[in-house]
């Protein structure tokens, strides 16, 4: 089984959730052939979602190369 995050801002509809998740399943699906995923749709309001990108950043900036590292830091 695989597990899948995604993480935004709130506002997108129930109907276009639906749709997105069923879009990503049939994708992981037709890749991998693993059968069961489980998607979660993680919505955070505008005040916190600069503290969770500052962290999913710091979170790739510690798996990069030097060069990724030298580059990043001008982000």
């Amino acid at each position: 089984m695989l597990v899948v995050f995604i993480e935004g801002l709130p506002g997108l509809q129930t109907e276009a959730k639906k749709k997105m998740v069923e879009k990503i399943t049939a994708a992981i699906e037709e890749a991998y052939h693993l059968g069961d995923t489980l998607i979660f749709v993680r919505e955070y309001l505008a005040p916190r979602w600069p503290e969770r990108a500052a962290a999913v950043r710091q979170r790739r900036f510690s798996r990069c190369s030097r060069r990724c590292k030298a580059e990043f830091k001008g982000i």
